[in-house]
């Protein structure tokens, strides 16, 4: 089965001069086939657009003018919540000590100077860099191929797969990020081992009794007292006995 999906990138540009913004947007399409760009022209836009989309990367104007929340705060903001967040820097603040400033707290985020010659070069550059480095974190994929269908799933999304009882079929309990609720599909005719079989990376998903699989990443909390684990869901799933001990080892090595 072919698992190979072409990945398209989600580039965010903030930026209140709607003219510059466009200017950038028709760089980064000429330069690159794999790309989806949106503009926002506040944080505000920006956190809201985030919450149906997921963003790559992020091309940020650190200055916003006339807004006391700008685009430094948001990029702050932002890396505070996941720190390999994508951020790219460009302004036409030629200000060597706000430069500097700015390197000092954003130390990974390269700062590109609007008024300079090289500009364009230098933005395609570092988009460059930045969707070389998405691409090793890209989201892998649990692909499951029917005669009927064919169902795609982001394996980070997945919370847990549950095998239903005198039946070939499972139901898979899923993350859909375009609401942000947990949804489920239901696919016959194939089992817990098959869907094992087809992870790239058989750590992403682990059985913790006969008929559940989760998500480790989806875990809320253990409960010792009653053996059960509790999903991000709310939900209750039990450790089987005989599956304990390799469970336990491998929450004890993600908490490192």
């Amino acid at each position: 089965m072919d698992k190979c999906l072409e990945i398209v990138y989600s580039i965010l540009i903030l930026e209140n001069n709607l003219k510059h913004a466009q200017y950038i947007k028709a760089i980064l399409e000429l330069a690159f086939s794999n790309i989806q760009v949106f503009i926002a022209e506040a944080p505000t836009i920006a956190s809201e657009l985030m919450k149906h989309v997921n963003i790559d990367i992020f091309v940020i104007e650190p200055y916003l003018d006339g807004m006391k929340y700008n685009g430094a705060d948001f990029a702050a903001d932002l890396l505070n919540k996941n720190p390999l967040a994508q951020v790219i820097f460009q302004s036409e603040i030629k200000d060597l000590k706000y430069q500097t400033r700015l390197h000092k707290k954003f130390t990974h985020s390269p700062y590109v100077l609007r008024s300079s010659l090289t500009y364009d070069q230098e933005l395609i550059d570092n988009v460059s860099y930045a969707l070389d480095f998405s691409s090793l974190t890209a989201p892998r994929k649990l692909v499951i191929n029917k005669k009927s269908n064919s169902f795609i799933f982001d394996v980070k999304e997945i919370e847990y797969i549950y095998k239903i009882p005198n039946a070939k079929e499972i139901s898979v309990r899923y993350l859909d990020r375009i609401t942000n609720k947990f949804e489920t599909a239901f696919i016959s005719n194939i089992g817990l081992t098959n869907v094992l079989d087809l992870l790239e990376v058989k750590q992403d998903l682990i059985r913790v009794e006969d008929k559940h699989v989760i998500n480790p990443l989806m875990i809320r909390e253990v409960d010792h007292s009653s053996g059960e684990i509790i999903m991000k869901s709310g939900a209750r799933i039990n450790i089987g006995k005989t599956y304990r001990t390799a469970v336990g080892s491998l929450l004890n090595a993600l908490k490192k």
